[in-house]
């Protein structure tokens, strides 16, 4: 093997190559990234034995030689990191990767590429289309609010689902939930779309996928993304997601605030909160939300926003962390929150297609 290539070209590719490959494994062989010069493109493989990453390069990179290696991605990782911009050669010598260019020269041994996994190709119709930019909005305004539980592992993953021309994304801990709902220009080719996806593939998604059209192929144990220059597949996380629909409340109060002022307040607020009684206390009345937090042995804050409520005041807690990172998520000037009673849950809604539902911190009474 042998390429010439300036390091803007392939730099973020093996970024999210190494995002993939796993710390520990009891396969060794999957702790390394492979890469295949052929056809004028070069191809980086990476797995940790449930994801498998293809990214494609063929721009601002030219193969002199074909050829295969398997190396130590993050070590070329942190090379491509110190080296800066400019134009450098790779050349296969023996058992050693050379990289030469601007005053420097490295040498990284190379493993034998024979046992390396073979990934799945994605040949068949896919389930739907959809714009790479609409997915990745979808599952950043969702993933955060996963649960990091290994007893329930359903819990990790997010939900993706879909029915005709609706695309639902759900996540939930069980304290709170978010969900975007998006309508695609094709239906479906398939009856009904139900699987939950890892939070690492997600991740992986949001960093490789870019702004141009992507497919989606789910099958019984596996999802496969497709984009011109990505291929991600991933097996799909066991269990039953729960029945999310049954948490959202049909709520008769509804409040409009404006988010960055709410964002604020709640900044605000926080400073006199601790991890074990995380939570600030919200009051509705008399076209005011009061925010109260406290700490004994620190102070306290009262921060007061102007809103247009007028019925029977409303005292509840939650947890500020929470609020806040579903607002951050959203993208409109205002919020609206609507409102049950104080024992059922919130729920905050930014544009028509995203719902963000917090549960209260109920007090001991």
């Amino acid at each position: 093997m042998k390429l010439i290539f300036k390091q803007s070209a392939i730099h973020e590719a093996i970024l999210n190559a190494c995002n993939v490959v796993p710390q520990k494994s009891v396969m060794p062989i999957i702790k390394n990234i492979k890469l295949e010069a052929k056809n004028k493109e070069v191809r980086i493989y990476a797995t940790d034995s449930e994801i498998e990453l293809t990214i494609v390069i063929n721009e601002n990179i030219e193969v002199v030689e074909e050829g295969v290696v398997l190396i130590d991605g993050n070590k070329f990782k942190s090379i491509l990191q110190e080296i800066g911009e400019g134009d450098y050669e790779l050349t296969e010598e023996g058992n050693s990767l050379i990289l030469n260019g601007l005053g420097c020269e490295f040498s990284i041994n190379t493993v034998n590429s024979d046992e390396f996994p073979i990934f799945e190709s994605f040949e068949d119709e896919p389930d739907f289309e959809m714009p790479g930019i609409t997915l990745k909005g979808m599952f950043e305004k969702t993933v955060f609010a996963t649960r990091d539980e290994p007893s329930r592992f359903q819990m990790n993953g997010v939900l993706l689902s879909g029915k005709e021309d609706q695309i639902n994304i759900v996540a939930t801990d069980t304290t709170r939930l978010a969900l975007v709902n998006k309508k695609i220009d094709k239906p479906i080719n398939i009856d009904e779309i139900d699987c939950i996806l890892s939070t690492k593939f997600v991740h992986t998604l949001i960093k490789s996928i870019k702004d141009i059209p992507v497919q989606i192929k789910t099958e019984i144990n596996r999802i496969k993304v497709k984009s011109d220059n990505v291929t991600i597949s991933s097996k799909l996380v066991s269990g039953i997601f729960p029945n999310y629909k049954k948490a959202i409340p049909e709520c008769d109060i509804e409040i409009k605030i404006n988010r960055n002022e709410f964002l604020s307040a709640l900044r605000k607020a926080t400073i006199f909160t601790s991890e074990i009684t995380k939570s600030i206390k919200f009051s509705f009345q008399n076209n005011i939300l009061l925010l109260h937090s406290s700490m004994p042995e620190s102070g306290e804050a009262h921060i007061s926003l102007e809103i247009a409520y007028e019925d029977e005041p409303i005292e509840m807690n939650f947890n500020p962390n929470y609020v806040q990172e579903g607002l951050k998520v959203m993208t409109t000037d205002d919020v609206v929150i609507n409102l049950k009673n104080k024992k059922r849950p919130a729920v905050f809604k930014g544009n028509e297609d995203y719902t963000y539902l917090v549960m209260p911190v109920l007090s001991r009474e």
